[in-house]
């Protein structure tokens, strides 16, 4: 140290020093110092944990044309807002329609190339090894991906269509291994604005789809077997099912579930009337309500709380279920799930292990078309007993949940979930119906579409341009 700021130092001791004697003050000692934080010892923000691994490459099928470069293997799959853009264009290619058969995933989906639409199905294996197509024909019109069921080997597909006629159906078999369909039974007169249903039971598959009736859409059924794929079948009507949309059946032990959302046009002299006109008039002679999940009655007089009144007067929406036999006849009557004054603007439905009917949905409390609170849930018993709930979670955001069962025997039922944050989130539901397990979310989760379940994995949809990615994820539930 130079001399002079030595001495300079020495002073100013001195000075100090004489100062606090005079005063009679005791310094004192200076705590150790603190050591600088420098930018290279900044605390790590652990890595969000993952929940999810793509099996085989990541992408086990990819349908229709990428306007950009393929995804890496291992590269986060967030998809940015012109991805998302892309996927929505009239030209993407759509799937929809998961199901499981043996050792395979399968979608029912439509590809357009060169102004002309493809109706396809593609395979994917559960280990994620790459996936084949298998394609249905062309089809024309605005119309639904095909729908896909099948049981012991064989795939059967629904395709609509549309003729001078209107909308159609044309329902189809393909074979373990096969690369094209084989049968068409032809089935018109079909609102596809309305939608269609099919599953494959014990006995037998079932085809449900609306039609246009006295007193607007009805629900119409048909047993498909598929050695006797050929010629025109009319169908049967469904007494009670007026008004009806969005039809979801679901295979049961013995039968099947239908459920669908009843809409009826706003009335002021029936204000109060809710979904009684969707039930026979002699409904309550034949069964009683099941008590409320929370000791409150889930009959068709459970409406929604008490609000603010609706911006637009439009009729309820409620969600009904009946119960059907084997060969599609009701075994029941129908029962609203939802209440008689709510306005439902989307639903899932999946089989519980005890064979009773989990149901998930979105109510609309303030204006058409959007979704306000959480999501409700329900199950209805074999009995006809419905009980109710909802899913509690603030980090949830707007959006339809959906449910996917595994077929094997006890095996989970998983529930998709949009949060604010972490985008998909996916979690199981409790043996009851009634409540979830842990939801978590993944990077691998977000932009994908899940489509089915199977031992414990995950078949799900990608966008990418113009074209869809199909691939596996195994994912563990543990936070």
């Amino acid at each position: 140290m130079p001399y002079a700021a030595l001495s300079f130092g020495r002073r100013v001791t001195l000075g100090l020093g004489a100062g606090l004697l005079i005063f009679g003050c005791k310094a004192k000692p200076k705590p150790n110092a603190v050591p600088s934080t420098s930018a290279s010892s900044a605390p790590v923000v652990p890595a969000a944990p993952e929940h999810c691994r793509a099996l085989g490459t990541g992408t086990s099928l990819v349908v229709g044309e990428v306007d950009r470069p393929a995804r890496e293997p291992g590269a986060d799959p967030e998809t940015d807002d012109a991805d998302d853009e892309e996927a929505l264009q009239p030209f993407a290619t759509r799937v929809d329609s998961g199901f499981v058969l043996g050792n395979d995933f399968a979608a029912g989906g439509l590809n357009t190339h060169r102004a002309a639409t493809e109706a396809f199905l593609a395979l994917v294996p559960l280990d994620g090894s790459p996936g084949r197509r298998v394609g249905l024909g062309a089809v024309h019109g605005d119309v639904d991906p095909p729908l896909v069921t099948g049981q012991d080997g064989t795939l059967l597909v629904a395709v609509a269509d549309m003729d001078a006629g209107g909308g159609m159906l044309r329902v189809s078999a393909v074979d373990a291994g096969a690369d094209k369909p084989h049968g068409e039974l032809s089935i018109t007169g079909v609102e596809h604005d309305a939608g269609a249903a099919f599953a494959a039971g014990e006995h037998g598959a079932l085809l449900v789809w609306a039609a246009r009736g006295k007193h607007g859409a009805v629900l119409k059924t048909l047993a498909v077997k598929p050695d006797k794929l050929s010629g025109t079948a009319p169908g049967d009507e469904l007494k009670g099912t007026d008004d009806a949309e969005s039809p979801v059946l679901v295979a049961r032990p013995g039968g099947f579930w239908l459920a669908w959302v009843s809409e009826q046009a706003a009335s002021p002299a029936h204000a109060d009337a809710g979904v009684h006109d969707a039930v026979p008039h002699d409904a309550g002679k034949h069964e009683t309500n099941a008590p409320h999940a929370n000791g409150r009655d889930a009959g068709p007089e459970s409406g929604a709380a008490d609000g603010p009144e609706r911006l637009v007067d439009v009729g309820p929406r409620a969600l009904m279920v009946l119960s059907l036999d084997a060969n599609g006849k009701p075994a029941g009557i129908p029962r609203a799930v939802s209440g008689s004054r709510a306005h439902v603007v989307g639903f899932s439905a999946a089989l519980l292990p005890d064979a009773a009917l989990s149901l998930t949905w979105r109510e609309d409390d303030a204006a058409p078309g959007v979704e306000s609170g959480p999501p409700e849930l329900a199950r209805v018993g074999l009995d006809g007993a419905v009980q109710r709930a909802k899913v509690e979670d603030e980090e949830l955001s707007a959006g339809l949940p959906s449910l996917l069962a595994d077929p094997k025997p006890g095996g989970d039922v998983w529930v998709a979930l949009e949060s604010a944050s972490e985008g998909t989130r996916v979690g199981v539901l409790a043996p009851t119906g009634l409540g979830l397990a842990a939801l978590v979310g993944d990077r691998l989760l977000r932009g994908a579409d899940l489509l089915a379940a199977a031992d414990k994995k995950l078949f799900v949809s990608r966008g990418r341009g113009r074209a869809v990615e199909l691939g596996v994820l195994e994912c563990k539930l543990q936070p």
